[in-house]
């Protein structure tokens, strides 16, 4: 599903298929008039509803059309027992029509969330549907984000839903939805309030507040995590998602730090992490020694650099000489990734902040 268009292009270079594709088009401006002049008029019958789903299943961007489909359902609802449910039925299956050839369709999408809402039902077959969503397409953050809708609706257990990110991220580390969602988890798991999220880190939005007023993950906790992602660099250090894991994982580090305690086992584990990107950096030039794709070194290569930056902030009088390091790897990234050249600058420098930062 990545890297395709939401809607196919039509073959330009075939007059036939042209004239079929105008036709179409004509066709589509024809019903997308008819029903939203009929809605707009309040016109809620079956024939009007029945127009609008087929135009919905040729193009589910409408939001108006759903807006009023949401209307026309509402009298229906108020009756509640079997004839709202037998509704809300019909009205899941039309989204699942939709969804089956726009598979990314917010409104789709946003549709359905408000169907379930009504609570009337079944939130287990709901998951069931997501799931095999999820075994077709792992990486669909759409379904992600609907599934977790749901189990918010049951209360699932945090400890439940960690169990299937991690499920899902062993079948393949490249699951970026599944690294996000344990950022979401991995504090609740540990009965803790929950921390600053994946998106916020890489934004370089958290402020040093918020950072200060965080609970901690636990060490035990965050070194099990540190070995997951691990692995999961020796499998392929050229894929991103367990590298913008590991940089949350390096801000869960920078919160224990900031409280002043237990320095010697933070230094420890930052450390550790240096060899191990030494290490990756080492046996990719073994591997191949005239050359190996950037994105194979980038990722190593730039969290060597924060980890060399983070120890110069965690230890200053132990770790300053690795400034000389930090500038030279930026100055090899310039070279790498050569389309952030001016990010790498500014890094170099100090003056393009990656992790959430410490209070002081």
């Amino acid at each position: 599903m990545h890297g395709r268009p939401r809607y196919p292009r039509p073959n330009t270079g075939d007059p036939q298929k042209l004239q079929a594709a105008e036709q179409r088009v004509q066709l589509y401006s024809r019903l997308t008039s008819t029903v939203l002049k009929r809605l707009q008029a309040g016109q809620y019958d079956k024939e009007t509803l029945d127009l609008a789903a087929r135009l919905l299943e040729q193009n589910p961007e409408v939001y108006t059309v759903w807006n009023h489909r949401k209307r026309a359902l509402l009298a229906t609802l108020s009756k509640g027992g079997d004839t709202a449910a037998e509704a809300v039925k019909a009205e899941l299956a039309l989204t699942q029509r939709a969804l089956e050839k726009h598979p990314k369709s917010y409104a789709t999408w946003h549709h359905r969330r408000w169907l379930v809402a009504q609570h009337v039902t079944s939130l287990q077959q709901e998951v069931d549907l997501v799931n095999r969503l999820l075994e077709a397409d792992e990486r669909n953050f759409h379904g992600w984000g609907y599934r977790q809708f749901l189990m918010e609706l049951m209360q699932a257990a945090p400890e439940d839903e960690e169990a299937y990110a991690a499920a899902k991220i062993d079948h393949n580390f490249s699951n970026y939805s599944a690294w996000h969602l344990k950022t979401r988890l991995l504090k609740k798991v540990h009965h803790q309030s929950p921390t600053v999220t994946l998106d916020d880190l890489i934004s370089a939005k958290s402020s040093a507040a918020a950072a200060a007023e965080e609970r901690l993950v636990p060490f035990w906790a965050l070194r099990q995590e540190l070995e997951l992602v691990t692995q999961a660099f020796y499998t392929d250090p050229g894929d991103q998602s367990p590298w913008l894991y590991h940089r949350w994982l390096l801000g869960c580090l920078l919160a224990h730090a900031q409280t002043g305690k237990n320095k010697e086992e933070i230094v420890s584990l930052l450390q550790q992490e240096v060899a191990v990107c030494k290490d990756i950096l080492e046996l990719e030039d073994t591997a191949a020694p005239d050359g190996k794709a950037a994105s194979s070194i980038k990722w190593p290569s730039l969290t060597l650099a924060q980890l060399h930056e983070l120890l110069c902030s965690v230890a200053p009088s132990s770790f300053d000489n690795e400034q000389t390091d930090v500038r030279l790897l930026y100055r090899q990234l310039q070279d790498i990734d050569q389309l952030r050249a001016g990010f790498y600058t500014d890094a170099s420098k100090g003056s393009a902040k990656i992790l959430v930062q410490s209070a002081t």
